[in-house]
């Protein structure tokens, strides 16, 4: 889990060697984010199943 005071240093490797180490990726899309972005790709890298949910009407990058 990362921590309220990580900085980006801190929390960029922490959240690849999540993405690495999960057996699926839950992934909440009712916001754009770049961190998400980032995290799907790192989680695609792995090969790990990835769900997308959203609300209904969310507008949800392309990216995804």
């Amino acid at each position: 889990m990362v921590k309220p005071d990580w900085t980006p240093e801190q929390i960029y490797p922490h959240d690849k060697q999540s993405a690495k180490n999960c057996s699926v990726m839950l992934m909440i899309c009712d916001e754009r984010s770049t961190g998400m972005g980032m995290e799907f790709a790192f989680t695609i890298e792995h090969q790990v199943p990835i769900l997308c949910v959203a609300r209904r009407g969310a507008l949800i990058t392309p990216m995804v």
